[in-house]
């Protein structure tokens, strides 16, 4: 695991666990492009 990629992605799964109870179709297509 890339040391400076910790924060980002610590980061993103925060930020989807928030959003998913509103959006959680769309917070989790988002990981799946911004992880491509």
């Amino acid at each position: 695991i890339d040391v400076s990629l910790g924060p980002i992605a610590y980061k993103k799964i925060v930020y989807h666990l928030v959003r998913y109870p509103t959006s959680k179709v769309t917070g989790r297509s988002q990981i799946i492009q911004e992880c491509s």
